[in-house]
């Protein structure tokens, strides 16, 4: 079967590291989005508990990004949500996230999820992308990478639309020694994790291939990698074909 291939949209996103105060900065659709989603920066739920120890967490916007495909209109926005009002600059976030889709001039949320999980480390969030993952169905794509004494590693993350609620379908990761630190002088070749999106037949949901390039082993021995794996959605979630 002859698929065509549809690539990761790469959006151009503006990224914020802002605090409560500063909501008179934001633009009014993502200020909508806080009050749609949360009720407002500060936030009260039971299900805080399990990540914050406090049923109280103050919402930011950390990443938004429009996304204009065959004359609509969407805006995707991350949120940061934390225990205090000023958060600590060198930890790991809790995120949340929603789909506005603009209908005539009002944005309407077309999928959202209050918890997606936990960000990245440092208080950032990852490259974020508003990605088109079905026949008119939108989802959200995390990529995140670190590198941590000479070993490399990174993770792709994908949220698909179940239900109006955005669900994670797919976490894919790989690593391995890179060039530098202990490696230094190896000239190991550089490594990577890139996912396309297939167009299926008589399917809501498109197939998804993952390409990933890595050095396994360590610094004396080390053997390169090179994979392709396909995965296709079953019951909400993406499993190798």
């Amino acid at each position: 079967m002859l698929f065509k291939f549809l690539s990761v949209a790469i959006v151009v996103g503006f990224c914020a590291n802002l605090n409560a105060e500063t909501v008179n900065e934001f633009p009014i659709e993502v200020n909508q989005a806080i009050i749609d989603v949360y009720g407002g920066l500060k936030w009260h739920d039971k299900r805080l508990l399990e990540f914050l120890k406090t049923d109280i967490g103050f919402v930011a916007p950390q990443v938004w990004s429009n996304l204009s495909e065959n004359g609509v209109d969407r805006l995707l926005v991350i949120f940061s949500i934390e225990p205090r009002e000023t958060p600590n600059q060198n930890h790991v976030p809790l995120i949340g996230g929603v789909i506005l889709k603009k209908i005539g001039s009002k944005w309407v949320v077309e999928s959202e999820s209050k918890i997606l999980g936990w960000g990245g480390k440092h208080n950032e969030i990852g490259h974020v992308s508003l990605v088109r993952v079905g026949n008119e169905k939108y989802g959200v794509e995390i990529t995140e990478s670190d590198e941590v004494r000479g070993f490399e590693s990174f993770s792709t993350r994908i949220f698909i639309p179940i239900n109006q609620e955005l669900k994670l379908a797919l976490e894919i990761g790989v690593g391995g020694p890179e060039g530098d630190g202990p490696c230094e002088n190896k000239n190991f070749p550089s490594q990577s994790l890139s996912v396309n999106y297939i167009p299926v037949p008589n399917s809501d949901f498109f197939d998804i291939s993952s390409s990933v390039a890595y050095n396994e082993g360590d610094c004396e021995n080390n053997v390169r990698r090179e994979t392709q794996t396909f995965y296709h959605l079953h019951n909400g979630k993406y499993s190798p074909e």
